[in-house]
């Protein structure tokens, strides 16, 4: 998807995906593990600005700035970010997600529910991407795990928000 949209604008990049992955599981006839995930991509500037000199590429930190976005609307406070190494991502420029686990006698662990980091530059290279693309997959089911409990939300707006908003004076003689 990165790499077919990128091909037509330069504009930055933002996708994000909910489905669901199949895990392999030990045994010649076991089923696989059926999780859902999100998966989250960024690719391009960070941000269009009226100056497109002033428009920064995207980073790490964007990405890692939506999943701190995404835990605050679930109300999750208690998690960290890890560093790790992973095939897909760059070295050194990789995360785990990290988000509580309460075991059977109310132990609380922080174990890993996701993956994020900018892709390695052989992905990069070998998807033909012109910018640095970050990538995130969260297991939803421990994220769900990890809401606490007797939440509240509110509906999403049915009005989309407003980015840009431009008054114009002209003089009474033009028609439109």
């Amino acid at each position: 998807t990165v790499q077919e949209n990128s091909k037509r604008n330069s504009a930055g990049l933002r996708f994000f995906e909910i489905g669901r992955r199949y895990l392999p599981v030990d045994g010649p006839k076991s089923l696989p593990d059926e999780r859902r995930t999100v998966g989250i991509a960024l690719c391009g500037p960070a941000e269009i600005t009226w100056n497109s000199e002033l428009s920064r590429p995207a980073d790490f930190y964007d990405l890692k700035g939506i999943i701190e976005t995404l835990l605050a609307g679930l109300k999750i406070t208690r998690y960290r970010f890890t560093p790790t190494q992973h095939p897909t991502f760059h070295p050194g420029r990789c995360a785990l997600l990290e988000l509580p686990r309460y075991a059977n006698d109310g132990e609380e662990t922080l174990s890993p529910v996701g993956v994020l980091g900018e892709v390695h530059p052989v992905v990069q290279q070998r998807y033909d991407l012109p910018h640095r693309a970050y990538l995130c997959e969260i297991d939803l089911e421990a994220l769900y795990a990890a809401i606490p409990a007797g939440q509240i939300y509110q509906p999403i707006s049915c009005h989309q928000e407003l980015t840009r908003d431009l008054a114009i004076v002209v003089d009474q003689q033009v028609a439109a």
